[in-house]
């Protein structure tokens, strides 16, 4: 059933870098503060958009500019707007 959902995946309609964006963002690869700070890089661990602790979750999810984004594809292409990874790839 995994197999065959990824060759689905694969073979939708999206620009490749989109395709690996969303493919890096399933396996939580993306690097944020969060991750960067776990590979023993030095920096802030907060959200330089809204000054709280940076996670994928937040990022994506919980930001003031996410959830504003999320709610405009609401509003434009009637999309539930995700409440986590998961759900997004559900």
């Amino acid at each position: 059933m995994v197999l065959r959902s990824r060759k689905k995946f694969w073979r939708t309609k999206l620009p490749s870098k989109i395709k690996a964006f969303l493919w890096f963002l399933k396996k939580r690869v993306i690097l944020n503060e969060d991750n960067l700070t776990r590979r023993n890089q030095n920096g802030s661990k907060l959200c330089c958009l809204c000054s709280n602790i940076e996670s994928i979750h937040h990022l994506f999810f919980e930001c003031y500019h996410a959830r504003f984004l999320w709610r405009a594809l609401h509003i434009v292409f009637g999309l539930v707007p995700p409440v986590s990874v998961e759900y997004l790839f559900n």
